[in-house]
């Protein structure tokens, strides 16, 4: 059976968010927008390119 795993190191970012909050005009839905757009190019890149994010074919 094929699957898919997925692993997110976590370490920091609930301070980091937390220092974020605090900038005037900072939008939470903004920065997982922007956060999920670069995974979803990257991931396309990937597809296109046959490269895993290891290097290997």
């Amino acid at each position: 059976m094929a699957g898919v795993t997925a692993s997110l190191t976590t370490e920091g970012l609930d301070a980091a968010i937390k220092r974020l909050s605090r900038l005037e005009g900072f939008q939470m839905a903004e920065l997982t927008d922007a956060a999920g757009a670069i995974l979803e190019s990257s991931t396309r890149g990937r597809f296109d390119t046959k490269i895993a994010p290891d290097g290997a074919a």
